[in-house]
């Protein structure tokens, strides 16, 4: 039998002792596991302050717990408490030394607080503790992508798919840096090697989403995004990126659809309305599109920017006095972004308003000049400003504006034909016919101007050439009442009678021709017809043209002569006394009086 002496035992007994004061928690440290267990509960029902207090209340009594400290950090890393999780894992890691779950967590409490260089220090002392290696390579990338470091972040990622290449994470950051770099082709690869991995986080179909837009292909960015909501229906970031990407391929329909799904999700969302008004605007729907303009100022008053577009809306459906006010509320809202494209805007909302009250007139020139100091050389501008005089009967600075316009677009249709008018309303028939031949050289075929070009043309005495272009704009269109009443007018003025009453039949019969036309028929035929000695005709045309002007003093008088020569005496007096009542003091009462008292001595 084995016998121990006394000093045998009293070494064991030493050895034993100084065991128990080498590892005094070995035998006493409680489980954190069921606190955790507790919290991780909470947090899943919301309530990570009470999961808090309660991991805090756990470590009040046990203070050398590391890992409960190591969890509570990580709760205060999701409620993004950063500072507080920062000084928690520090405390863990003055408990348990360079443990791996600590440095991570305050690697990634550093990052979020943008101490990049702190964070890389922590990950780089858990890449030496060679576990988590996957994780800590990644988060160190995420630190250098951060600093722009791409080609280290690169290399970080790199090394955690090598030692983890399941983790799709690693796989979308990789995509990350790559669009950084703008290197597309390589992010889509990336980013759909992680949707292989995970195809359920809507993250990476953004990501790559955006990655085939920056390619060009809006295609295949939106069928990512079609995917995203497909997961969640009510994703409306998904749908206004969806919206953005159709709106910048022209697609209007389809990115009001997307739109319209964005704001059943959201209906209070300004960006949005303004957005979708201006697709609206595009397509020309312009009552929705102010409806929702209205709707944007009303949630947010600061929108001023939206009275810009409010007063187009305005503009298009021939609001002009609104649109004007709009305009008027943006300039005195934004008066740092009046550019020319704003002084356009107003100009012609003044230039429209002045058709009717020719005190716009002034406002709309005076906008014009703004236009001038910002565009020089903005055409049309100048057109407008000599409409404007146009209006204001200053054919001379009308004149002058007009050539101003066709000094820079020498083509331009509308700014001849309206200088023409310009010549003509001035007397300047030469001028008027010389600008209306450059007019036709580029409108050969345009029946209306032809028509315009006789008649000038007549009033220069050119009867034949006149009356040339009149009959070729006439083969043109056959029933252009206007061109048959200049014709008419032409072959009366020349002295061919016959001809003119020919046409002036046509005109009569031509459902185009207005009541003045038709009125000027009568008279014309009723001359024609007195001077031919067929007084009964006569009486009848005169007394359609007095039916239609009853104050006209030519067709009384017209019809009175019509019945002296029929040797209708009262009739003829009856008239001509009319002429008297009518007018006494002027030349045709004058006349009137002279044939009065010729029939009486007759």
């Amino acid at each position: 039998m084995m016998t121990i002496d006394k000093w045998t035992c009293l070494k064991l007994l030493i050895v034993v002792l100084l065991m128990g004061l080498a590892f005094p928690c070995a035998s006493f440290a409680a489980d954190a596991g069921p606190v955790i267990k507790e919290a991780q509960d909470l947090v899943s029902q919301g309530k990570i302050e009470v999961a808090i207090e309660s991991v805090t209340d756990f470590i009040q009594s046990d203070p050398k717990n590391a890992e409960a400290v190591i969890y509570l950090g990580q709760l205060y890393l999701q409620k993004e408490d950063w500072a507080t999780a920062e000084k928690t894992f520090n405390d863990a890691l003055a408990l348990k030394g360079k443990d791996p779950d600590a440095l991570l967590g305050l690697g990634a409490a550093l990052y979020h607080q943008e101490k990049y260089k702190e964070a890389a220090g922590a990950f780089e002392d858990g890449l030496k503790t060679r576990k988590l290696l996957g994780e800590f390579h990644n988060r160190l990338g995420l630190v250098y992508l951060a600093e722009n470091k791409y080609e280290k972040a690169d290399l970080e990622f790199r090394e955690a798919i090598a030692a983890d290449a399941s983790k799709a994470e690693y796989h979308k950051n990789l995509g990350d840096d790559e669009m950084a770099r703008k290197i597309y082709a390589l992010a889509v690869s990336e980013y759909e090697e992680a949707l292989k991995l995970d195809s359920t986080r809507t993250d990476f179909y953004f990501n790559l989403a955006e990655a085939y837009f920056q390619m060009r292909n809006f295609t295949s960015a939106v069928e990512q995004f079609q995917k995203v909501v497909k997961i969640d229906p009510q994703n409306a970031v998904a749908y206004k990126k969806m919206a953005a990407i159709f709106y910048a391929a022209n697609k209007y329909h389809e990115a009001r659809a997307a739109y319209e799904a964005l704001l059943k999700i959201q209906p209070n969302d300004v960006d949005a309305l303004t957005r979708l008004s201006k697709i609206y605007i595009l397509l020309k729907k312009y009552d929705e599109a102010g409806e929702l303009i209205l709707r944007a100022i009303d949630l947010d008053i600061k929108q001023t920017e939206a009275f810009f577009d409010l007063a187009l809306v305005y503009f298009e459906n021939q609001m002009y006095d609104k649109a004007l006010e709009a305009y008027l509320k943006y300039e005195k809202a934004q008066p740092d972004k009046l550019n020319a494209e704003f002084w356009k805007r107003l100009a012609q909302a003044q230039l429209k308003l002045g058709v009717d009250n020719p005190s716009y007139l002034d406002s709309a020139i005076i906008s014009y000049n703004e236009v001038f100091k910002l565009e020089p050389n903005y055409s049309q501008g100048y057109s407008d400003v000599g409409y404007a005089f146009y209006k204001q009967k200053n054919y001379p600075k009308a004149i002058e504006n007009f050539n101003k316009s066709l000094e820079i677009t020498p083509d331009n249709i509308n700014t001849l034909r309206n200088l023409s008018y310009c010549y003509l309303n001035s007397g300047d028939y030469e001028g008027a016919v010389a600008t209306l031949r450059k007019v036709l050289e580029r409108n050969p075929d345009d029946s209306k101007l032809m028509g315009l070009l006789g008649n000038t043309l007549g009033f220069t005495k050119k009867y034949s050439e006149a009356v040339e272009i009149l009959k070729k704009a006439l083969e043109l269109n056959p029933d252009d009442s206007d061109n048959l009443y200049y014709l008419a007018i032409i072959y009366s003025n020349w002295g061919k009678f016959d001809s003119a009453a020919d046409i002036w039949l046509r005109v009569l019969n031509n459902p185009q021709s207005s009541s003045e036309q038709k009125c000027s028929a009568y008279k014309s035929l009723g001359a024609n017809r007195v001077a031919g000695g067929k007084w009964k005709e006569a009486i009848e045309y005169y007394t359609n043209a007095i039916n239609c002007d009853p104050g006209n003093l030519s067709s009384m008088a017209g019809l009175g002569d019509s019945y002296r020569l029929g040797q209708k005496y009262d009739d003829a007096r009856k008239w001509y006394q009319k002429i008297v009542d009518s007018a006494p003091k002027s030349k045709d009462a004058e006349e009137a009086q002279k044939k009065i008292l010729q029939i009486t001595f007759q």
